[in-house]
């Protein structure tokens, strides 16, 4: 008698727990293979760590003006820390040629002749009465000369405004040099800026203005050359100084008229504070800010010793 063919055995279906458990082992894998590269914290550290983070999210972009400018400040705190080679590189990678040739030494530019003599009057005064440490006397002769720039003409009077504004703020009067510059036209913050002008504003660390008034026209052109050099000499000024003024917070978004930014204060602290995780979420994707993160790093380092 044949013998009657056992039925093959069924495959045990997989429960619940078993698929859950590989979903599970799934994901860490895929978590673990597409995480990015974590960085220690001594990159971190590195200010050119962020700079080429910022080269990579522009691609092929030009830089614009105010990341230009970053770089000089970068490079020119990194020569002041003997590190000329790296300097140099990240210049010849991000700047003109025609920005690499060292600032020639110039005379301060004096306000022109031409300004009325009520407010130029007043301006000495100020002056004056600040040399002799009469502070109170030099503050309300300069609310009287902005008076003054606000009550001229329409010619005049922007110029005016501004050269009282930075006067104001290179004085420590940030209340009324804002008060005074709110007495601008919107036009004004665009237009460029006579050199005499911008000499002052930049004295003023009044940065961010000034940016905006040139940053449509072509890097090469001489008013742009111009800016740099005046800018390049103006950040070993400052870097010589060693402290914390507006151009190491801020960089070429100063404003000694004007509350910083909340974004810039918060990255000031997250960077001081060591909090790299912040520091990483504040300035991600956003070139403006990586280059502010390896700013702050080259200017708050402590000096090399003698």
């Amino acid at each position: 008698m044949d013998p009657t063919p056992s039925p093959a055995p069924q495959k045990k279906k997989e429960g619940w727990l078993g698929v859950g458990f590989t979903a599970v082992l799934c994901g860490i894998f895929l978590f673990w293979w597409y995480q990015p590269t974590r960085v220690d914290t001594t990159t971190e550290r590195d200010p050119t760590y962020w700079v080429g983070l910022a080269r990579q999210e522009l691609g092929t972009t030009e830089p614009p003006l105010s990341l230009r400018l970053e770089i000089i400040l970068i490079t020119e705190a990194l020569r002041a820390h003997r590190q000329e080679i790296v300097a140099d590189a990240l210049e010849t990678d991000w700047l003109p040629p025609a920005w690499l040739s060292s600032p020639t030494e110039t005379r301060p530019d004096a306000p022109p002749t031409t300004l009325p003599a009520p407010l130029t009057a007043a301006l000495e005064e100020a002056a004056s009465a600040l040399d002799s440490l009469d502070i109170e006397h030099g503050q309300l002769v300069l609310r009287t000369a902005a008076t003054t720039a606000a009550s001229l003409p329409a010619e005049s009077r922007q110029t005016a405004l501004w050269l009282v504004t930075a006067r104001q703020a290179r004085h420590g009067f940030p209340t009324e040099a804002s008060q005074t510059r709110q007495q601008l036209n919107a036009q004004s913050a665009t237009e460029e800026l006579p050199p005499w002008l911008l000499a002052e504003l930049f004295d003023a660390e009044i940065i961010a203005p000034v940016v905006a008034s040139y940053q449509n026209q072509p890097p090469t052109s001489p008013p742009v050359i111009d800016l740099a050099q005046r800018w390049r000499q103006l950040a070993r000024d400052r870097s010589a100084v060693r402290e914390q003024n507006l151009l190491c917070l801020d960089g070429p978004a100063a404003d000694a008229s004007r509350p910083a930014p909340a974004a810039a204060r918060a990255l000031h602290q997250a960077v001081t504070s060591n909090q790299w995780e912040e520091v990483r979420r504040l300035s991600a994707r956003n070139p403006a800010a990586q280059l502010a993160v390896a700013r702050l790093l080259t200017w708050l380092a402590p000096a090399p010793a003698p």
